[in-house]
């Protein structure tokens, strides 16, 4: 087995095939889509190639939904120039070395931006959001969410700080290091390395270069906004192992089947992945996190390396058995031109693709229902609405739910439309009923919400209609307050109702479209007194002995209170002592008077 040396930095390249040139053609695109949920789940899908002409838009929302993806597609083509050398007039057989640097600069188009990179280990494994809690750079920077270091959810040292995925392999074995089927009958890159955000970096394939972290290879005031170095190639070749083809849409010469690579050789445009589809693949991928990026244009470049790309030089005698390929010394020749297709789809030495981050899109919504006790311990026996989110006020008596005497208790949330049937987290046990409701909406338009922008029916016991005059209930005050103005700005909704004005009964509310937010329907109960122990049926909500056993059952004092959620304190007082068990023993509810879960 031959050994050939991995040189340095690479470029993206278009080409025109002509005698006396072999050429390697780099074209970057954005937007594309490699499809990194189906591949953590075991299921490999083809990328989907993105955009070329730099009309991507992203969003600059939250670290790990804010990613441009990025890709570069390469091409072999020409006719091998190096008179009286190993390859000279000969078609290349493909590439041997690709080495590049990557940058994104200012709207200005020279202006570096500074960029971080993936961190050097991720906690937890798996990808943001599935249990890795440092995975992605935590401000704008290069990663790759598919290979970040995790192979099905399991981080593997091998991939520290991988800033890019590399196409590679279409064996299950092998598909940690895969992006698609860029060569579907190999050969493979069997070496390489990965930049970081300090310079040449990462580790190689095999686990055999260590991670450097020092910048001693890099001037480091050149770093800034870059992936310094990447290289990949072959390090050796074995034809009993290994076959040709990368780089290459059809190998000519081969006793075996021709070889599909993942470029194309004197054909298809790397600017056009709609011209032969099956051979415009992008070789390298990954994101950027651009979630602290300003709103603006900038610009991603790629500077390949005029040395350090190498081709498979096409005198290579392939279907040798033996190691010396038909007596060369290497399998390896630098190629004659390196470029790249710019955005404007002309050829260059330096490649740029014009990206555009724009502010996070945002909906009009209704984001959050809950139900809070009024006039409760928790607000300060305040029956009023309070101005402000923090302390004993309004937002403090929200029922969130929590864990209480190693039972769960979910939280205090409105039984939608289509819901099914109501549980214990579509009704409280309050004593003053249904008298506080926030509602959170993200409104940028087109005005933040009022009170006729609710409708509010009290539909009885059992979720009929109840006879009049109970059949419209009017809140007995509103009020917004802003609670949020980044990323989008969100206004709090309080609603109250006086107190037992809205007792033992399921409340209707319709929220209509006036603020900009869809239409929705939901409803709220109350069964005061019920503590959800001893109904039976369960759909009966029952007030008595077994309510009021739990609640003696259960004692708080004021050295050791109530939370808000707990079912025992019905009174909200923070304290679960006789006043509760004497009210639940002064309102028992059998099946004939008691509240009913409703069906929706």
């Amino acid at each position: 087995m031959r050994s050939m040396k991995l040189v340095a930095v690479v470029a993206c390249l278009a080409c025109t095939a002509a005698y006396g040139q072999s050429v390697i053609t780099y074209c970057l695109e954005t937007g594309g889509d490699d499809h990194v949920a189906a591949y953590q789940n075991g299921t490999y899908q083809t990328y989907t190639a993105g955009k070329t002409d730099g009309s991507t838009t992203v969003p600059n929302g939250p670290i790990g939904s804010a990613n441009l993806n990025w890709a570069a597609r390469v091409t072999v083509s020409g006719i091998h120039s190096n008179p009286g050398g190993a390859g000279d007039a000969a078609q290349p057989t493909g590439a041997a070395n690709l080495v590049f640097d990557l940058q994104v600069l200012q709207a200005d188009g020279t202006t570096p931006v500074t960029l971080g990179a993936a961190p050097m280990s991720c906690t937890g494994g798996g990808q943001p959001g599935a249990g890795a809690t440092n995975c992605a750079p935590t401000g704008a920077g290069f990663w790759s969410q598919m290979n970040d270091g995790a192979l099905h959810g399991v981080r593997q040292n091998l991939w520290a700080n991988a800033a890019l995925t590399i196409s590679l392999s279409n064996t299950a074995s092998a598909r940690q290091y895969a992006l698609n089927d860029a060569a579907p009958n190999g050969p493979h890159f069997d070496y390489g390395w990965y930049p970081t955000a300090k310079g040449r970096g990462g580790v190689d394939f095999d686990g055999s270069k260590a991670i450097d972290t020092t910048s001693t290879a890099v001037n480091a005031s050149s770093l800034a906004g870059k992936l310094v170095g990447f290289g990949a190639g072959y390090k050796s070749y074995d034809y009993t192992s290994y076959r040709p083809g990368v780089g290459l849409w059809n190998v000519t010469g081969d006793t075996e089947a021709p070889v599909q690579g993942f470029g194309a050789q004197g054909m298809g445009d790397p600017g056009d992945p709609t011209i032969h589809p099956n051979v415009e693949k992008p070789l390298f991928e990954g994101q950027i996190n651009v979630s602290s990026l300003p709103v603006g244009t900038y610009y991603l470049q790629i500077t390949p390396s005029q040395d350090g790309n190498n081709i498979l030089h096409g005198n290579v005698n392939w279907s040798s058995m033996t190691p010396d390929y038909g007596g060369f010394g290497t399998f390896a020749a630098k190629a004659n031109v390196v470029n790249v297709v710019d955005n404007s789809g002309a050829l260059a030495a330096t490649g740029k693709i014009k990206f555009v981050v724009v502010g996070p899109s945002v909906q009009t919504q209704v984001v959050a229902r809950k139900l809070f006790y009024n006039n409760s311990w928790f607000d300060n026996n305040n029956a009023g609405i309070d101005t402000v989110t923090t302390g004993k006020c309004d937002s403090n008596a929200i029922d969130n739910g929590g864990t209480l005497y190693t039972v769960a208790y979910p939280a205090k949330a409105p039984l939608m439309l289509g819901g099914g049937t109501a549980s214990f987290a579509n009704y409280s046990g309050y004593t003053k009923g249904i008298n506080g409701l926030i509602y959170d909406v993200q409104a940028p338009l087109p005005r933040d919400p009022v009170v006729g922008d609710f409708t509010f029916h009290n539909i009885g016991k059992s979720g009929t209609t109840a006879p009049a005059p109970a059949n419209l209930v009017t809140p007995s005050g509103f009020g917004t307050i802003v609670i949020a103005t980044s990323p989008a700005r969100i206004v709090r909704c309080v609603v109250t109702f006086a107190d037992s004005t809205v007792k033992e009964t399921w409340l209707q509310v319709d929220i209509g479209t006036g603020f900009g937010a869809p239409a929705e329907t939901h409803f709220w109960g109350n069964a005061a007194g019920d503590t959800s122990m001893g109904n039976s049926p369960a759909t009966n909500l029952l007030v008595g002995p077994p309510d009021e056993l739990a609640a003696r059952g259960h004692p708080t004092s004021a050295l050791s209170r109530s939370p808000v959620y707990d079912p025992f304190d019905i009174n909200k007082t923070s304290l679960c002592d006789p006043a509760d068990q004497l009210y639940i023993r002064g309102n028992n509810r059998s099946s004939l008077n008691c509240v009913h879960l409703i069906t929706k």
